[in-house]
């Protein structure tokens, strides 16, 4: 099962990235793989919100519904896939020397487990490459500049039990 973990430093307020990043209507602005990304059932925002993501990858469609399974405001946005591509992601924001440490973690089951070990190899590291994208993009937009920023894969890899917001 891929992980992809990476993290960014925002420079702006916890509460102004937390905020943009929980609202759905932004997602498509720095996850340039989603052709839609809609609300289900106008859900609230917080625990149990589901979205319905479509997006492409290599031309193929691709298609999840997701739920948000934890949501601590201005810390943790989490959701899993409820059908379609199976993973989950987690966005967790901590204040940081000058702005918001953004640290994303996805973890994806593989469609069809007789991929060979080099295009799982080739999709894990092109999801890797979309994810910064994302991150670089979503920094861009909250600070308003549009200069390309550095993205960091941590250290340590992600504790168990990671769950999350969107991505393909």
């Amino acid at each position: 099962m891929p992980v992809i973990d990476r993290s960014i430093l925002v420079a702006a307020p916890v509460r102004q990235v937390f905020d943009y990043v929980a609202e759905p209507r932004n997602t498509m602005r720095y996850q340039k793989q989603f052709t839609s990304f809609d609300v289900a059932d106008n859900t609230p925002r917080g625990v149990g919100m589901e979205v319905d993501a479509r997006g492409r990858f290599h031309g193929i469609p691709v298609r999840t519904r997701l739920r948000m399974v934890d949501f601590v405001q201005d810390e943790l946005i989490a959701s899993q896939s409820e059908s379609g591509l199976k993973n989950s992601s987690q966005w967790r924001f901590t204040p940081g020397a000058g702005g918001t440490r953004v640290r994303f973690t996805a973890r994806y089951e593989w469609p069809l487990p007789i991929l060979s070990r080099r295009l799982r190899t080739r999709i894990e590291e092109e999801l890797a490459s979309m994810t910064d994208d994302s991150m670089r993009t979503l920094k861009d937009l909250i600070e308003g500049s549009p200069v390309g920023s550095a993205v960091e894969a941590p250290a340590s890899p992600a504790g168990p039990g990671l769950s999350g917001f969107p991505s393909l």
